[in-house]
């Protein structure tokens, strides 16, 4: 929330949306392995991402191949707990490129759920998104679209696991993915890197610094889409340049000054970075 865009990296392949909203408490997120729970249908070699946060998206960018002779159908699922009143959605968001940007531009597949109950730790839900046409005319190519989890009035949740699969070749509920380890996504993934480690750090204009990396970031997308920076502290921080292998920052005269009296501009500044686009705009 506080860089704008409402968005955020969470683990390797996915990112979190939230509403821009000053009422909601920033959302707190724990990779946290698997927890304490001994339930047959848990995914017991996934882990678990543990979210306290009132209203989110969560979601994954995937290519999948279009009109396809059997690969005709996709579907989706999450295992998740919650508490009683809230509104789980679950859906196939399709990407489309604009400007050079990603964004949403349809969901498809959408299934709502009300929790009349609370879930606990040994209590999960599976949530399944409607089977989604995999057919477009006059398009033959792969499609980009995004898996996604929708929570409206929540609050302490473990989301288990998720699977995404060809509907039309395994079916509706397939077996193989209860208690089956599925692939990881190996994607570019930086998570929260502090800014002090940066190969060289240089003032470049008054009041702005540039951060230079010995490594380079690829950007497939608007960089905006694959780079965040957190700042907990220096409100007046503003990126004015992005490069394949640096960024720079331009700073208020007060930020600046405590900053180089401090020796250090990388002080409560911390990178995130993935080849997955994010801020797709589920809030707009």
């Amino acid at each position: 929330m506080g860089n704008g865009r409402g968005s955020m990296l969470v683990t390797n392949g996915w990112a979190m949306e939230v509403p821009y909203d000053k009422t909601q408490s920033y959302p707190a997120l724990v990779a946290n392995g698997r927890p304490m729970s001994w339930k047959q249908t848990v995914d017991r070699e996934s882990g678990a991402l543990q979210v306290l946060c009132r209203d989110f998206t969560l979601y994954q960018v995937v290519t999948v191949p279009m009109n396809g002779m059997d690969h005709t159908a996709l579907k989706g699922r999450f295992t998740l707990t919650g508490v009683k009143g809230s509104t789980v959605t679950v859906g196939i968001a399709k990407l489309s490129p604009y400007s050079n940007s990603m964004d949403l531009s349809w969901r498809y597949g959408e299934n709502t759920y009300v929790m009349d109950k609370d879930h606990h730790i040994d209590e999960p839900i599976t949530v399944e998104t409607k089977s989604v046409d995999l057919y477009q005319y006059a398009r033959s190519g792969p499609g980009m679209f995004a898996l996604f989890l929708k929570v409206e009035n929540g609050g302490s949740a473990y989301i288990y696991d998720a699977a995404l699969w060809h509907s039309g070749v395994h079916g509706d509920s397939p077996a193989r993915f209860i208690n089956r380890r599925q692939p990881d996504s190996y994607g570019h993934y930086i998570d929260s890197d502090p800014l002090s480690g940066a190969a060289k750090v240089e003032t470049v204009a008054p009041n702005t610094v540039k951060y230079s990396f010995k490594r380079h970031f690829p950007y497939m997308y608007d960089p905006r889409q694959h780079l965040i920076i957190n700042c907990r502290d220096y409100k007046s921080a503003k990126v004015t340049d992005i490069k394949p292998d640096s960024f720079t920052i331009e700073f208020s005269q007060a930020d600046y000054t405590k900053l180089n009296g401090m020796n250090d501009f990388g002080y409560n500044f911390w990178l995130q970075y993935s080849s997955m686009p994010v801020g797709l705009g589920f809030y707009r």
